[in-house]
């Protein structure tokens, strides 16, 4: 009987995160998720080879991250496919469906953000203030029929975030275990919340207790 034998090697796994783009230079940052060091031999853009840079050095040590730098004309609004080859031959590959040019950092930039976070932060937040005098004036059935509302909204967000967080965290690298750090700061969260409901609760009782004894 023919024993087929098991490789050695193990397991290799590169994960090309950011990618960015300027004037005829592609930048690329890479992290070795894999059980062991991963040297970088081959480069291809759009299934080409081509030359390219990766710094501090070829030779990524686990959990480790480079910088991939690579001059190539690139064509804005079109799709560009970055490709690294292992010296054990393996392939990890990241496509862009659309190249455009990577925003740096301005004054203006700065001020865009503010803006932006202005609208999504602090206007809905005076909206909802505007409404406080009409439910000041409403009866506790419509109290608790829009707080029952605005829970179940918070809910639905609530069960959206932690989908959204998984997903995400199912495309992170392998070797930083982001889905259990996401567990551990959603029981963190309910903790922190309850400990904070439950301090406020229990000074606000102290107040009453103190004036009651001092009446």
């Amino acid at each position: 009987m023919l024993q087929v034998p098991v490789s050695s090697v193990p397991v290799e796994r590169v994960d090309i995160e950011r990618i960015s783009f300027r004037p005829g230079e592609i930048t690329a940052n890479l992290v070795n998720s894999g059980a062991t060091d991963v040297e970088i031999a081959q480069l291809q853009v759009n299934d080409a080879i081509w030359g390219g840079t990766v710094s501090p050095s070829s030779v990524i040590p686990r959990l480790g991250k480079a910088t991939l730098s690579v001059l190539y004309p690139w064509i804005e609004l079109e799709p560009v496919k970055l490709s690294v080859i292992t010296s054990n031959g393996i392939k990890f590959e990241r496509e862009i469906a659309v190249a455009v040019v990577t925003p740096e950092f301005s004054l203006q930039l700065l001020y865009v953000f503010v803006l932006i976070g202005i609208y999504i932060g602090l206007l809905p937040v005076f909206l909802g203030l505007g409404w406080y005098p009409i439910l000041k004036s409403l009866s506790a059935r419509w109290y608790d029929f829009f707080l029952s509302f605005t829970v179940g909204l918070l809910v639905l967000l609530g069960v959206d975030s932690v989908k959204e967080a998984l997903q995400t965290s199912a495309e992170a690298p392998a070797g930083f275990n982001v889905t259990l750090l996401v567990v551990i700061g959603l029981f963190a969260s309910f903790i922190s919340l309850m400990t904070i409901g439950g301090s406020a609760i229990s000074s606000k009782s102290g107040v009453a207790r103190r004036g009651l004894a001092l009446a």
